[in-house]
């Protein structure tokens, strides 16, 4: 019989459990990507995201995309309770290689278990268990959002394209009987690091000398930073003049819409002939300023002439290690639109980060304005500036979701390194700014 636990804090979100098989199932985990290139490093990131959230308990999906479903024993969750959602998300990969999805079905004690994942991350409040009404109001919203891969209801819900399981059919079995896998625990999470130094008397003096190593370097790249950062400042400063003497009264009607930046940009992308010329290896690739320059580094055995045969328009540098690739982008005039008020577009793209768990950052452009600058615009607008930085997820994943009247990319970057392709996306957002009488 399902039971309800207590309110684990989270936004909307309530830790609760119902029994199968003599197994009891828990739902309502707090999920996050867990990034990191080694499993080390993976296991720091979890560590550090228990101690500032309160979690002492955990779940791990290594497969696919790393991530961990975050709980506390203050919440009454018990180790050893298996995350509904880690089976959900394993059995429909596995059976139908689905990587976005929306699942609703019925559980027993009469409640109705639901699990959202995109781009195969479990999204940081899509493990709920709830009321039937709940639950459908819940993926009627965010098949509001999103377009989804596959989606599973129940058939008198009446959702197009949906498809109908049942909870026991994803279990995986062994014979007659189910197998509930390990990994599906809930585990106490522990300091490794700390507990071997307390057990460890020896470290101390290891440590402290460490630390005072440290501390003197700490000094020095304290200094060599302030002097650089004094350095960068004076060059923002002086591009922020440039741009803000160039925008002209209502700057968005003279650039393109974000979707068309995009799409110019995924063009220009296409036209490369490949990413991986013979023994060169690509650095970094962007679209701004007009243009797509894809970067690479030449390897061991790499050849000039391997790299001109495949993409003959690339320029090599002086000493025959680097080459770049330009493409113009072709970008359409902009256009006028009516302009989302401030304050409910900002809430809007606050509420699409910790939705879908994408690191997004807005800040106010006049904040970084320079003093004494004048104003360039009448003051029924202003500017919110926007960042995604190092992201799995492509801009063309992104843009349907967090595009609106308004929204202008300035540069899209995409880096390689360790196995990955990462993306980056900034840009403006123009908003009406509410007028007060004087």
């Amino acid at each position: 019989m399902a039971k309800e636990l207590a309110t684990s804090g989270l936004s909307g979100s309530g830790f609760q459990t119902f029994e199968f098989g003599r197994r009891t199932f828990v739902c309502g985990l707090f999920w996050q990507p867990l990034p990191g290139a080694t499993a080390r490093l993976r296991m720091v990131e979890l560590q550090k995201m228990a101690e500032e959230q309160g979690f002492d308990l955990a779940v791990l999906r290594t497969s696919g995309i790393p991530q961990a479903g975050f709980g506390s024993q203050l919440d009454g969750i018990k180790p050893g309770m298996l995350s509904a959602a880690a089976m959900i998300s394993k059995s429909l990969e596995v059976a139908n290689r689905d990587r976005s999805f929306l699942c609703a079905m019925e559980v027993p004690g009469k409640k109705w278990l639901y699990v959202a994942q995109r781009e195969g991350v479990l999204l940081h409040d899509g493990d709920l268990l709830g009321t039937e009404e709940d639950i459908r109001g819940r993926m009627r919203t965010d098949l509001s959002l999103a377009d989804w891969q596959t989606v599973f209801a129940p058939a008198h819900w009446g959702i197009s394209h949906s498809v109908e399981r049942q909870f026991e059919e994803l279990l995986p079995k062994k014979g007659d009987k189910y197998s509930f896998k390990k990994w599906w625990e809930i585990r106490l999470i522990r300091n490794i690091w700390l507990d071997l130094i307390k057990n460890n008397p020896k470290l101390h003096i290891l440590l402290i000398a460490l630390v005072l190593f440290f501390g003197g370097y700490q000094l020095w790249e304290h200094y060599r930073l302030k002097n650089e950062l004094e350095a960068l400042e004076q060059k923002e400063a002086a591009e922020q003049a440039a741009r803000e003497l160039a925008a002209a009264e209502q700057p968005w009607k003279k650039q393109a819409p974000a979707a068309q930046f995009v799409a110019a940009c995924a063009t220009a992308l296409n036209q490369v002939n490949t990413l991986w010329p013979g023994n060169w290896t690509p650095t970094t690739a962007s679209c701004a300023e007009g243009n797509f320059v894809l970067s690479w580094s030449r390897r061991e055995t790499g050849q000039i002439e391997h790299l001109l045969a495949l993409q003959p328009n690339a320029e090599v540098s002086s000493d025959g290690t680097q080459a770049k690739l330009t493409i113009p982008l072709e970008l359409p005039a902009g256009t006028n639109e009516t302009l989302p008020k401030e304050r409910e577009r900002l809430l809007t793209m606050l509420d699409f980060s910790q939705r879908y768990g994408i690191g997004l950052t807005v800040k106010d452009a006049a904040s970084s304005a320079i003093l004494g600058q004048p104003s360039l615009n009448d003051g029924s607008w202003s500017t919110l500036e926007w960042k995604i930085a190092d992201t799995l997820l492509s801009p063309a994943t992104i843009l349907p979701v967090l595009d609106a009247p308004g929204l202008r990319i300035n540069k899209i970057a995409l880096s390689f390194g360790e196995g990955t392709m990462k993306w980056t996306m900034e840009g403006m957002q123009y908003v009406q700014t509410v007028q007060t009488e004087k």
